[in-house]
């Protein structure tokens, strides 16, 4: 959205739809303990410039005096195929990946040890619960003027969503995946 706005483009975040998340997860076996550890390592991220590669890159790399530079970095790994490599073939030391990919992890191999927490650290450091917001709502500009009633409907069935969603957890996520 933000891209898009620079543009030029009247595009409006109307909502966030989720926050925080991402995790730096490696192997028991690496020895990688901490993120100085990850020096002259190997770790996957997204695509360059993502939410992800953003958060490695200008928060937690310079919160321990270190840069991209300092390992080798494997961009582009899409979610599902971080945790092959760094379990199944082992191509990587460390992948730097988000929610639902990193409890999967953890719930599927006994191997995998976290590295950095962001949601935990950052709340820590901000010592608040709100997370940094990392999907959103977006609606064309001139939507959101003709049809502002709309809108707020449309936010108010998203909200109705997650609330049942919440209440009824196996339901919904019965629901959610069927859909999927």
């Amino acid at each position: 959205a933000a891209i898009w706005n620079g543009k030029g483009i009247d595009i409006r975040v109307i909502a966030s739809a989720n926050a925080g998340g991402h995790v730096i997860l490696t192997r028991e076996s690496t020895g990688i303990k901490t993120v100085e550890d990850l020096k002259g390592k190997s770790m996957t991220t997204p695509n360059i410039g993502t939410v992800t590669d953003t958060i490695l890159k200008s928060y937690i790399l310079p919160k321990y005096g270190m840069s991209e530079s300092d390992m080798t970095l494997v961009p582009g790994v899409k979610a599902p195929d971080m945790v092959t490599m760094l379990v199944a073939s082992e191509e990587v030391d460390a992948i730097m990946t988000w929610e639902p990919y990193a409890t999967m992890a953890e719930l599927t191999y006994d191997d995998i040890r976290v590295v950095f927490d962001v949601p935990k650290e950052w709340q820590q450091e901000t010592g608040s619960e709100t997370l940094y917001p990392v999907n959103v709502v977006s609606a064309d500009g001139a939507f959101c003027d003709k049809h502002p009633e709309e809108v707020k409907d449309f936010l108010k069935e998203i909200k109705k969503t997650v609330e049942y969603i919440q209440a009824n957890p196996e339901e919904g996520v019965s629901l959610v995946s069927a859909a999927l």
